[in-house]
């Protein structure tokens, strides 16, 4: 990748390299490394959103790397990094759903964000906020 910088298809496989490598540290229980690693497949998939904003596939992916920074923060104990990742990874299900309404995947997509966003509101203490995004979700179904 760094040799061919504008090639998309070796800077997506590295994303997808550092997604898999940020999947086993988070398994070995090693949260500081597992956030290295899906920070950096986060910043690759901004890149590679940025250069193509009409693909789907690298906006999904982008979307799942966020929702994974989310995981990892909120198991560390930031729940307001947490919930900015869970912010983002929302805006993207939703821009995905808005685009194809008749996928029924995306559909759980956006009902999970939603429940996600609930979660994290309620461990912030925030019960009314957290309250309204569940209410959402289940609106979504």
């Amino acid at each position: 990748s760094a040799a061919n910088p504008r090639s998309e298809s070796l800077k997506n496989g590295l994303a997808i390299s550092y997604s898999k490598l940020g999947s086993v540290w988070q398994s070995l229980g090693k949260l500081d490394k597992a956030l290295e690693f899906f920070e950096k497949r986060s910043k690759l998939g901004e890149e590679l959103s940025a250069a193509n904003p009409r693909s789907e596939s690298l906006k999904n992916g982008l979307a799942i790397s966020y929702y994974k920074l989310a995981g990892i923060y909120e198991a560390k104990g930031d729940l307001a990094k947490a919930f900015e990742y869970y912010s983002k990874d929302t805006q993207l299900t939703e821009e995905a759903w808005q685009n194809n309404p008749h996928s029924a995947q995306l559909k759980k997509y956006v009902a999970i964000s939603y429940r996600q966003m609930s979660s994290i509101l309620k461990k912030m203490g925030k019960q009314k906020e957290a309250a309204a995004w569940f209410s959402k979700a289940d609106d979504v179904k």
